[in-house]
């Protein structure tokens, strides 16, 4: 009587900074994908979510469980979502991780979760609006002893970067006033301006499928 072949044991996840094979083979998830270079024979893939976007006692998300799958974390920055405790906890978080972490700065709406254009504001004002967010993650971070690598604008301001060159400058102004080492990431698609050093991701929740890295 035949034997029945043995049952297929589930593959294993890899390690982070392995090779991923099969779909993804070559791609390799990397401990700062935002900083790293593409090689020849392969290209980077940087996993990259917005974390820290809850206020006070209010939490937002799962943020330790996310920070497990992610290469690179987007940090509110206290206009849109975010406070200073919960800052500095998502920091800690990424830097025990050996994650990278970029500020994500918003319009100044709480209420509205930065999700509602603010009309009517000056190129002086929004860079000014930018910069500060971005100091304040990087004084918490300094004081957690980690590094801001990258700047992602959030929700109705990247939104209405994409279609007004003022406040795509404005903000790639702020970025470079601020440190010209770090990365604008947006949308794909959309024009950094400013002569920025960018990255532009697919972002499945906008429905972007066609990033140019």
């Amino acid at each position: 009587m035949p034997m029945s072949p043995a049952p297929r044991s589930a593959p294993s996840m890899p390690e982070r900074g392995k090779s991923i094979a099969g779909g993804c083979a070559g791609a390799r998830l990397t401990k700062d994908p935002l900083t790293r270079k593409r090689t020849r024979h392969h290209d980077n893939i940087d996993l990259n979510c917005d974390l820290g976007e809850g206020f006070g006692a209010w939490e937002m998300g799962n943020d330790a469980a996310m920070i497990e799958l992610a290469t690179s974390v987007n940090i509110a920055c206290g206009f849109h979502a975010g406070d200073a405790d919960i800052m500095r906890k998502t920091v800690e978080l990424a830097k025990a991780r050996g994650v990278s972490i970029g500020a994500h700065p918003g319009y100044r709406d709480l209420h509205g979760f930065g999700r509602r254009p603010i009309p009517g504001m000056k190129a002086s004002e929004i860079e000014n609006l930018v910069a500060y967010q971005i100091g304040a993650l990087q004084a918490i971070a300094t004081a957690a002893g980690h590094k801001v690598t990258h700047v992602k604008a959030h929700g109705a301001l990247s939104n209405v970067a994409c279609e007004d060159d003022m406040t795509a400058k404005a903000i790639a102004s702020a970025i470079k006033a601020v440190d010209p080492n770090l990365i604008f990431v947006v949308l794909a698609n959309s024009a950094p301006g400013a002569g920025r050093r960018s990255r532009q991701p697919a972002d499945g929740a906008r429905g972007v499928r066609r990033p140019r890295l």
